[in-house]
């Protein structure tokens, strides 16, 4: 759905178009907000997200990651990203966390996480198999967050959490209970880049209709710090639809920025594309004064570049001036500016 046209009409298992819920205990939001259901498409999708963050305005927002196995799960993130952008384009001041997590992880379910047992104990969540070489996450930059003594004792029939998940009888199962454990882990980011208030312009670019391979260069101000990439179970191939690639492009290529009034620039983050075929190994920021500030090899595995700027300027003008060997097409998953 999240690649999908915005009309595009999905059915259900059971053959369902309409968003539905249980008259006896509780309908869907769509129907509790309108007084009728809605055709399942994406653009209702996201105008019921958009309605019930903006509605409540939280501080935190809490979802799986765009690195779950669970694909429901992984796309329902980039839904919420591009949700909470939307409405900072009406209401510049909202400026969310949001605390992402994992359920079903690159390491696969018989590996994640370690299954309880009055034996053992319990024990904190590990860091998954593969996730720093297969993602963007670090363990090191995780929120661990110790749960209340209630929620961490043993035997197990006394524990809350596995108690409450054991009333999901169609859910539980080893897998579901090994989650009751001292810690809860996730990952987090505040949403105070202002990039997304440009307009955007590239040397070239791999635009298209079609959402799943569209590259285009305002994907660089999307808010998914990602792109494609290989290594993740079913051969997922990331997300290249959320970064921007040049048309064969290398030394040369370039993005800009260009805001409705001058801004204070204190610092400009960079992505790259993260497979570890196209690298950018140098390049220069060009602001409105003509200056220039040299920017030295961008991790090529997507992760941040942090460039300090201290500047007022109407355009941040980035410019490839040099590539791996390797490269055919250069071009950022983000750019970000504070």
């Amino acid at each position: 759905m999240y690649t999908a046209d915005d009309t595009q009409v999905f059915k259900s298992r059971w053959g369902n178009e309409y968003t539905y819920g249980n008259p006896n205990a509780k309908q869907d939001y769509h129907y509790e907000v309108t007084g009728e259901h809605a055709l399942y498409t994406r653009k209702n999708f996201l105008n019921d997200l958009e309605y019930a963050i903006s509605t409540y305005k939280p501080t935190d927002i809490y979802v799986p990651s765009r690195y779950d196995m669970h694909f429901d799960h992984a796309y329902f993130d980039l839904f919420a990203i591009e949700a909470i952008q939307n409405i900072q384009a009406e209401d510049p001041s909202y400026n969310p966390t949001l605390h992402e997590s994992i359920i079903h992880s690159c390491a696969g379910d018989s590996n994640w996480p370690i299954v309880n047992s009055d034996e053992k104990g319990i024990r904190a969540l590990n860091m998954p198999e593969g996730l720093e070489e297969l993602t963007m996450f670090n363990w090191d930059e995780r929120e661990n967050i110790n749960v209340p003594y209630a929620m961490r004792q043993v035997p197990f029939a006394f524990n809350l959490k596995d108690q409450a998940l054991r009333l999901y009888t169609s859910q539980y199962y080893d897998y579901i209970g090994s989650f009751a454990k001292v810690n809860e882990i996730f990952w987090s980011r505040d949403f105070s880049s202002f990039a997304k208030e440009a307009e955007i312009t590239a040397s070239s670019e791999c635009a298209n209709e079609d959402r799943k391979i569209d590259q285009s260069a305002v994907k660089a101000v999307d808010g998914v710090r990602d792109g494609a990439a290989e290594g993740l179970p079913y051969d997922h191939p990331r997300f290249p639809h959320a970064e921007w690639v040049s048309d064969k492009e290398t030394t040369g290529a370039w993005i800009n920025l260009e805001f409705d009034n001058e801004k204070e620039i204190k610092k400009v983050v960079l992505y790259d594309r993260p497979d570890m075929d196209n690298q950018i190994l140098e390049g220069k920021l060009i602001f409105d004064d003509n200056s220039e500030i040299i920017v030295g090899e961008l991790p090529n595995n997507g992760e941040p570049l942090e460039v300090q700027v201290d500047k007022n300027s109407k355009n941040v003008k980035f410019v490839v001036t040099k590539v791996s060997v390797s490269t055919e097409s250069v071009g950022l998953a983000e750019i970000e500016v504070y």
